[in-house]
Order: C-alpha cells, then sequence, then structure tokens
C-alpha cells in the first residue's frame, strides 16, 4: 500500500515514524521542505507538492489548524484536480462544519475521507499508544483498521458522517479544558 502524508510537526513526524518504523513505505510533504529531512533518514521519500503526496492508496493529513487544511486542499484546487480510489485520513482537529464540508467535497471526486483526530501527544504516537476517534464509510475504515492499529491502542468508531469524530474530539477538548484544575 502506497503512502502519501501530509504535515510533519512534532505530531506528525511521530505518526510518520511509527509508520515508517513498521516498514511502511511514505512519501511525505511539509508547507516547510526542511521538516522532511528527519524522515528521509527513516526512509520515507520526499515529495515536492502536496499533490504528489496524493499520488497513494491511503493518504494522512495533520496539518496545524483547519486554515492550514484548507489552503493545502481547497484554496489551490489540488482536492478538485483528485480523483478515487483515494482513501484520506485527515487526523487534524477541524470544525464540524469544515469537517461536513471536506466530506462533500471528497465524496464528489469520489474519494473516501476518513475523518480521525487523535487524542494524545507525540511521545503517545511513537509508542502506538494514540486513542483516534474515527468517523467515515465503514469499507474505507476497515481497509486502513490495519494502519490504525499501529498508531492506537484503542480506535473509536464513531459512526459514518466523518464530522461525528471531529465533534466528538471538540467534546472533549471542551470538557479537558472545564475540568482542568484552576478552572
Amino acid at each position: 500500500m502506497k503512502i502519501g502524508f501530509l504535515g510533519l510537526g512534532r505530531m506528525g513526524q511521530a505518526i510518520a515514524t511509527r509508520l515508517l518504523k513498521s516498514g511502511h513505505d511514505l512519501w511525505v510533504w511539509n508547507r516547510s521542505p526542511h521538516a522532511t529531512h528527519p524522515m528521509l533518514g527513516l526512509g520515507a521519500k520526499a515529495v515536492d507538492t502536496a499533490q504528489q503526496a496524493f499520488d497513494a492508496d491511503v493518504v494522512f493529513s495533520i496539518l496545524a489548524d483547519e486554515t492550514a487544511l484548507r489552503a493545502v486542499l481547497l484554496d489551490c484546487g489540488l482536492l478538485a484536480r483528485l480523483t478515487g480510489p483515494l482513501i484520506h485520513i485527515n487526523l487534524s482537529t477541524v470544525s464540524i462544519t469544515f469537517a461536513d464540508e471536506l466530506a462533500a467535497l471528497h465524496a464528489a471526486q469520489g474519494i473516501d475521507y476518513i475523518a480521525a483526530p487523535v487524542l494524545g501527544g507525540p511521545d503517545a504516537a511513537m509508542a502506538g499508544q494514540l486513542n483516534i476517534l474515527v468517523a467515515g464509510p465503514d469499507t474505507a475504515i476497515d481497509r486502513v483498521q490495519t494502519l490504525l492499529d499501529l498508531l492506537a491502542r484503542n480506535t473509536w468508531r464513531i459512526g459514518k458522517k466523518a464530522s461525528s469524530a471531529n465533534a466528538m474530539k471538540l467534546a472533549t477538548l471542551h470538557l479537558q479544558k472545564a475540568t482542568a484544575p484552576g478552572q
């Protein structure tokens, strides 16, 4: 399975490293190209454009925020140029509205979109101990479950509607903030 990977911040590096150390081939891209350099020593192949990373069977993305994801996928017209069969797993936490928009735009291109926001930090990712909230087409999730299992101690299937995973993640963040000491 050819895997593309977009976003090599601290979490992205940890997740990509975990996939590489498990024997998977990765084609990596980052908005700041220097972030790909550590991955090359682990066997990843750097690509020059985000579109090249989507020349894969499965693409993971974990970009800084919704604005970055919108810039990479939509503002430059990338998603409109892509076609299936392809599975895009978005690990980033985005708004419910944007998750619904992404799901609809992916479906229009024949691409399976899976929302899979993560709970845990880079150390948990390196150890394969994340919790991943997953929502999207069951058949697509079934196809990538072994990849998710490499990253997570638990994969929580939230439903078929991608934004359900984002709603759960946002609720979890709100609850954590509300119950933090001193709040």
